[in-house]
């Protein structure tokens, strides 16, 4: 999938992906301009109980620029812990917070070019699809950003 870097810095501040099978199954991606950041969250119908709690996941990113070139500086993933009343607030509103977060990996201080490809397709793209049970979410997203 590939990306027209130029693009990152204008993407709009939230978007939000539904799935045509499953409504309840969608993918958001907040970008926060100020920061240069990009938070990709996972919303599932079959989501993930943990005791009271309800689980999903989170790849955040965070970017700088070198000219037209843009880089991924910051890469993580974490399960984000919602208790259901919160998840249901969450499912209509992008601000609602969990109230626990569990980081599985972290990659800090890099340089990742965003238009890297490995095996034809997008270094971020591979991450997210790994991750994320949603990849036809996924190839929307890069789809519409190009």
């Amino acid at each position: 999938v590939p990306v027209n870097t130029y693009k990152i810095s204008s993407l709009p501040r939230l978007s939000k992906f539904y799935s045509t099978d499953k409504y309840e199954n969608n993918l958001w991606i907040h970008h926060d301009a100020e920061k240069l950041s990009l938070t990709f969250e996972e919303l599932m119908e079959d989501f993930e109980v943990a005791g009271d709690d309800v689980v999903t996941q989170v790849i955040h990113l965070e970017y700088s620029s070198k000219g037209d070139d843009f880089f991924i500086t910051h890469l993580d993933h974490e399960f984000i812990v919602y208790t259901l009343d919160s998840y249901q607030e969450r499912l209509s509103n992008a601000n609602i917070k969990g109230h626990r977060k569990i980081k599985t990996f972290k990659i800090d201080n890099s340089m990742i070019p965003f238009d890297i490809n490995i095996s034809g397709d997008l270094f971020l793209f591979q991450v997210l699809d790994s991750y994320l049970k949603n990849d036809d979410l996924i190839r929307e997203y890069f789809e519409k950003i190009n």
